[in-house]
């Protein structure tokens, strides 16, 4: 890490160059989901996708999670493809809504996509995850006994059971109530800020974004598209007051204004 607090920049971890999805290529009516996307992102990174809903930013999470392929162009995370990333199980995804199952206890909960990928944590390094999110003390409850902010909470200690190279999040707060999502931004960012892996993250939330990134993504529909691409200035690690201070507020009013420039171009 630099001494201003940054992750520091080595080779380019994620790399998208000439990225197109097209829904239905073979129809007489094609819809262009993403197209020409470019981007490099350095190992480490806290990098938003930000945009009005239908510019693809779920699309361009799914096709890095091998999930959804590319029609053309191309996508690599170190010197694999995402493909062997998925294969080796190094890529995290969390979602708006935590996806638990409720006959599971939060320690099973936690433990499960790793029991699935037969590297099942011992009992220590599932306490020490819950350790991580805050849970410790809530092992043996269910998720109808926790808020939704704390179900989130095991989610995100899921997601890292797997030790993934590379956190993918569609939303993961979009659900929660205001003073619940900013905390749970600061729980992200005590979380990250220890583990370091390269995090997509998408927001319809331009503050969020602005207060939890290195970069963001400024995305504008149909066809999807990077308009801009601008890095944060802010030191790290964050802090709850930055949210209101002034290089952090004018940030949040130029990507408005870069949003609504896309719009009118649309």
């Amino acid at each position: 890490m630099s001494p201003n607090g940054q992750p520091t920049r080595g080779d380019a971890v994620v790399r998208a160059k000439e990225l197109n999805v097209v829904y239905g290529a073979q129809s007489p009516t094609p819809t262009r989901a993403l197209t020409d996307i470019n981007f490099e992102v350095s190992q480490g990174r806290f990098v938003a996708l930000i945009g009005p809903s239908g510019c693809g930013k779920s699309t361009l999470l799914r096709v890095l999670a091998d999930v959804l392929p590319a029609t053309s162009g191309e996508v690599t995370i170190g010197d694999e493809t995402p493909n062997v990333l998925r294969a080796k199980r190094l890529t995290g995804f969390m979602f708006q809504d935590a996806n638990l199952l409720p006959w599971y206890t939060v320690r099973e909960n936690i433990g499960i996509l790793a029991k699935v990928a037969k590297r099942a944590r011992r009992r220590e390094e599932v306490e020490e995850l819950a350790e991580l999110v805050g849970l410790q003390d809530f092992l043996d409850r269910y998720p109808d006994q926790l808020s939704g902010g704390m179900r989130q909470r095991v989610a995100l200690a899921r997601s890292y059971a797997l030790e993934p190279q590379l956190l993918l999040m569609d939303e993961p707060f979009g659900a929660l109530d205001e003073i619940t999502r900013q905390r749970m931004n600061d729980e992200l960012l005590r979380v990250w800020e220890q583990r370091q892996q390269t995090v997509f993250f998408v927001t319809h939330s331009i503050p969020e974004a602005v207060y939890l990134s290195d970069r963001i993504l400024v995305m504008a529909p149909r066809p999807g598209r990077v308009v801009a691409d601008i890095e944060v200035p802010a030191s790290r690690p964050r802090r709850e007051g930055m949210r209101f201070e002034s290089p952090m507020v004018d940030l949040v009013a130029h990507i408005h204004h870069e949003l609504l420039d896309a719009m009118k171009e649309h």
